[in-house]
């Protein structure tokens, strides 16, 4: 592949789950783990001199909350994305941190199957919009909803076609009776 590796910075106070998840970034290809930070002035530091891709944010920190982080980030308008990883479940956290815009949210423990999926949308992501981003022209409405949907599942593409309140099921047992029929 001759797109340059992922750049990712890992922003974790338990350095035990930080080390797992650089471990889980080195079996990954085309990833690299360029730091790992600790601390609220850590993350700052590291991610203005770095400018990493993306971050793996936890949501608690003794001196600051994830969110603080991801505002940041996002107020200062930079190519970063953030994938929050945290043992935070209330939902109001989880809303707010997809209203500030996330690319993902792992809850903790975090399993390696579901940590490779998510990095590996990302990756998808990514080399489209370099891609897109090296072509410099106007993006076609099929490039950006390609973008958007990072990857639904064809059932859920079919299903969010039909019209509003048409229920497959019941359309598809009017399509057998319409077929049985001759007459109009």
């Amino acid at each position: 592949m001759g797109h340059r590796a992922i750049e990712v910075l890992i922003v974790e106070d338990d350095l035990r789950i930080a080390e797992i998840q650089k471990l889980f970034i080195e079996k990954l290809e085309g990833f690299q783990t360029i730091g790992i930070a600790s601390s609220y002035d850590e993350a700052k530091s590291f991610i203005e001199i770095m400018q990493p891709d993306l971050l793996l944010l936890d949501m608690y920190f003794p001196d600051m909350n994830g969110l603080d982080i991801l505002k940041e980030i996002k107020q200062q308008s930079k190519q970063m994305d953030v994938i929050m990883i945290t043992a935070a479940k209330e939902i109001e956290k989880v809303q707010e941190a997809i209203k500030i815009g996330i690319f993902d949210y792992i809850i903790k423990p975090v399993a390696f199957e579901r940590f490779k999926q998510s990095l590996h949308r990302y990756q998808e992501y990514h080399i489209k919009l370099s891609e897109l981003e090296k072509g410099n022209f106007p993006v076609t409405q099929q490039q950006v909803d390609k973008l958007l949907r990072k990857e639904m599942k064809e059932k859920e593409r079919e299903q969010t076609s039909l019209p509003k309140g048409i229920d497959r099921m019941t359309l598809e047992k009017v399509m057998v009776v319409l077929g049985k029929s001759s007459r109009g």
